[in-house]
């Protein structure tokens, strides 16, 4: 997980009053990850399938517990088509919505822009969409269950969710945890 992520979700665990070791559940999601365009769609279908696993073994385990959900670049992507349900991956949308308390999302290639409140950084609300076919309604799904729970971050200029073609576009897209993380901590802090 980038060093943005990583501060932002372990402000929202001190301020729930667990730490790292004890009273949280910090579950990575193992699917493969691979680049496109080799099976890129299938890695984030398992993604899904992963996540949405996971989030109901965690329910069933800690009924009371609270979930927070990130993802950057194609983790977001996976993040957004698990809490929305994906045709793609064959998933319904989670069932258990009302148990997340927070999501937040990065760079995520599949990007719609103008969607309030969903929508943040700079890349939002310049008509730039990610590079990457969406999945149906996925970011109206978000918008309606998730959107006063739920950001996504896009930096204007990033390679992915807002197709820059500069010559850093990769970086900025690489950096979009840290960009965001000061917004991020906060807005997961105020849910918690």
């Amino acid at each position: 997980m980038p060093p943005g992520m990583i501060n932002a979700a372990a402000a929202a665990i001190r301020k729930t009053g667990g730490t790292l070791q004890m009273d949280v559940n910090f579950i990575p999601i193992a699917y493969p990850a691979v680049l496109p365009p080799a099976d890129y769609q299938k890695s984030v279908n398992k993604g899904i399938v992963a996540l949405q696993d996971s989030i109901y073994e965690y329910i069933g385990r800690c009924p009371a517990g609270k979930i927070v959900v990130m993802g950057f670049s194609q983790g977001a992507q996976v993040v957004g088509g698990a809490l929305a349900g994906s045709t793609f991956a064959g998933r319904e949308p989670l069932r258990a919505q009302g148990r997340v308390a927070a999501s937040v999302i990065y760079a995520d290639p599949t990007y719609k822009d103008n969607r309030q409140p969903l929508d943040a950084g700079s890349g939002a609300f310049n008509n730039l969409d990610g590079t990457v076919p969406g999945d149906g309604s996925k970011y109206n799904n978000l918008n309606l269950w998730f959107g006063s729970r739920m950001r996504s971050y896009c930096e204007a200029g990033d390679q992915f969710c807002d197709r820059g073609t500069a010559a850093n576009a990769g970086q900025i897209h690489n950096e979009s945890p840290q960009r965001f993380e000061r917004d991020a901590t906060a807005f997961l802090t105020s849910l918690v």
